[in-house]
C-alpha cells in the first residue's frame, strides 16, 4: 500500500541514542521510513518507544545520533509538534475544548496558507462526522471524535512524515477502525505515517511494517504488516 518514492527516505534515525532521567533509555535506534510507508512501532512497556516519540518531538535531547527528514538534518534547537516537516501527535488528544471543531483546526500549525480551504475540505472527507460537528465545541466531542480532530489539526500542518503515539488509548473497536483506516488512507497520499501503542494488535494487518523495539534498540523489523 506504500508509495515509495525515489530520492532519500522521509525519515531517518540513524544511531540515536538517549537517556532521559527516569525514562527507558534509546540505545543506538536505526530506522528508515520511505514516503508512504505506514509503520507500526511496538515493543513491551519500558522498551523506549515513548522516549523515542519525546525525542523526535524534540523534547528530549539526544545523546548521539542524527534525524533527517527528506535527507535534511533535524535542527537540535528544534521543538514543538511541527518542526522541519515532521508532525509528532503524543500520547492524549490535544484540542482546544472551548473552541469549536472550525476553529480547532484553524489554530494549528501551517493553517493560514494558501492552500487552507483544500486542506480543510481533505479532513473533512476524512472524517464526516468533523464536518458534521464543525460548529460544536470540541469538549462536547466523544473521545474517538476528539482523537479525529487532533488528526486533522496535524494534517493542516502538511506533514511530510507524522508520528501518532497511541492513537487508540480508551476508543472502542469501532472506532479503532475507523482511525487506523484514516492513517492508511493518508499513508496512500505519500505521508510517511508512524505509530505506537498496544492497541495495534487489536486491529486489521493494514501497516506495511511492524518495527519491535526492546529495551531501546530495534530488535525486528517485519516487513510483512503484523
Amino acid at each position: 500500500m506504500s508509495i515509495l518514492a525515489c530520492g532519500p527516505p522521509a525519515l531517518e534515525i540513524l544511531n540515536l541514542s538517549c537517556a532521559p532521567t527516569g525514562e527507558p533509555p534509546l540505545r543506538g535506534i536505526t530506522l528508515s521510513v520511505s514516503a508512504g510507508e505506514f509503520i507500526a512501532l511496538i515493543g513491551p512497556n519500558g522498551s523506549g518507544t515513548e522516549t523515542l516519540c519525546r525525542c523526535l518531538a524534540g523534547l528530549r535531547a539526544s545523546i548521539s545520533g542524527r534525524i533527517l527528514i527528506h535527507g535534511a538534518p533535524m535542527e537540535p534547537q528544534a521543538w514543538g509538534p511541527a518542526r522541519g516537516g515532521l508532525y509528532v501527535m503524543l500520547r492524549g488528544r490535544h484540542t482546544f475544548n472551548e473552541m469549536t471543531v472550525h476553529d480547532n483546526l484553524l489554530a494549528s500549525p501551517g493553517a493560514w496558507t494558501k492552500k487552507r480551504s483544500t486542506r480543510l475540505d481533505e479532513v473533512f472527507r476524512l472524517f464526516p462526522v468533523l464536518a458534521e460537528r464543525r460548529h460544536q465545541v470540541a469538549g462536547n466531542l466523544s473521545g474517538g471524535e476528539r482523537q479525529m480532530l487532533a488528526i486533522g489539526r496535524a494534517l493542516l500542518a502538511n506533514p511530510r512524515v507524522l508520528l501518532i503515539e497511541d492513537p487508540f488509548m480508551g476508543l472502542s473497536p469501532k472506532v479503532m477502525g475507523e482511525v487506523m483506516e484514516a492513517m492508511v488512507s493518508i499513508s496512500r497520499r505519500g505521508v510517511a505515517v508512524l505509530t505506537t501503542g498496544e492497541g495495534l494488535r487489536d486491529v486489521p494487518r493494514l501497516v506495511d511494517r511492524t518495527v519491535t523495539i526492546s529495551n531501546g534498540r530495534v530488535v525486528e523489523d517485519d516487513v510483512d504488516g503484523m
